[in-house]
């Protein structure tokens, strides 16, 4: 499988310092006995030397006396500067890319200090679709968590806010990091069929249960999609294209549909579980003003029931309300108020 980019370079900063630093304990190791060969010092003193010469403080208080000494002082301060500096600049690299990567991963689990998420939404792939879906889950108050493929992508989202982990959306220690076994969905957003069905099959083998949603624009896929273990495919082109199609002969009915669709809009459509035994005429005498469109109980489903409709609790009920008026509905329905 491909590695993200910004997991390579993680590696190749850990073996340049580990390299500087293999380098630096044998320049003292190897100073130090020939420091001690040629100028016929004790090795505390030659160690102690070999460390000034190598930081290059020279306190000046032991100078090489002999030719080799000299030779040797010469090399020791030329590979001191030459190899701290290497040393230094691969330890601010590796520094700034493990801030960078707090940044990025400031709320996804597995980050330093950022927690680990559980119950949010892990949404695999970034298009436009995937921007709409995760600002819809904001407004309805999920957590969501975009998993995209490219350092620079990642970048230009966190800045925006957005809650991002790089790396490959079909690799499963990516999907391990963003904690899809605790999640409590996954949305397959991406448009390549491929790594959506891997995708499919290594978040099934992660979280077995986990309710999986894909994206796809083609209908041949759906079959192969529910056969790799997606719990539910929507047609982007389809929904989208019946919108479009209203424009003309339903303007009005096609632009309600699409505010009803989008929560941060007046009008938002939401399913809430009832938590009240009451007839729908008496929820509505107690200041409740959403219009409830289904009811399912049981598997049955009870559309546009009128005000004798008796809710039970329970209830998965559908409703359309305005967006001001829906906190107080949502606690009348719930039984909370």
């Amino acid at each position: 499988m491909p590695v993200s980019q910004p997991r390579v370079d993680g590696v190749l900063g850990e073996v340049k310092l580990l390299w500087g630093a293999s380098a630096i304990a044998f320049l003292l190791a190897l100073g130090s006995l020939l420091f001690s060969f040629f100028e016929g010092m004790d090795l505390f003193n030659s160690f102690y030397w070999t460390v000034t010469v190598l930081t290059t403080v020279g306190f000046g208080d032991i100078v090489p006396r002999t030719f080799m000494g000299k030779l040797l002082y010469m090399g020791l301060v030329v590979s001191g500067i030459a190899l701290y500096g290497y040393v230094a600049s691969s330890l601010v690299s590796s520094l700034s890319e493990a801030r960078l990567k707090k940044i990025l991963a400031a709320y996804f689990p597995g980050a330093g200090g950022g927690g680990r998420l559980s119950g949010h939404v892990v949404m695999l792939g970034w298009n436009r679709f995937a921007e709409s879906a995760y600002r819809e889950l904001e407004v309805n108050g999920q957590t969501p968590l975009a998993v995209v493929e490219g350092e620079e992508l990642a970048k230009s989202l966190s800045r925006r806010g957005i809650r991002v982990l790089e790396g490959g959306v079909e690799d499963e220690s990516t999907l391990k990091e963003a904690g899809v076994e605790r999640c409590r969905a996954v949305l397959v957003l991406g448009e390549d069929v491929e790594k959506n069905l891997v995708s499919i099959l290594r978040v099934r083998k992660l979280a077995g249960s986990i309710l999986i949603i894909v994206l796809s624009g083609r209908k041949e896929f759906a079959d192969v999609y529910r056969e790799a273990g997606a719990t539910a495919i929507v047609d982007a082109y389809d929904v989208t294209g019946r919108i479009v199609a209203g424009r003309v002969f339903e303007p009005l009915a096609s632009e309600v549909l699409a505010d009803m669709a989008e929560a941060e809009r007046d009008l938002d459509l939401v399913q809430t579980e009832c938590g009240v035994d009451l007839t729908l005429g008496e929820l509505e005498a107690k200041g409740f003003t959403s219009k409830i469109i289904l009811v399912e109980r049981d598997g049955r489903r009870f559309y546009t029931p009128g005000s004798s409709f008796q809710l039970r609790r329970g209830d998965l009920v559908v409703m359309v309300g305005l967006r001001s008026h829906l906190p107080n509905d949502f606690k009348l329905i719930s039984g909370s108020d």
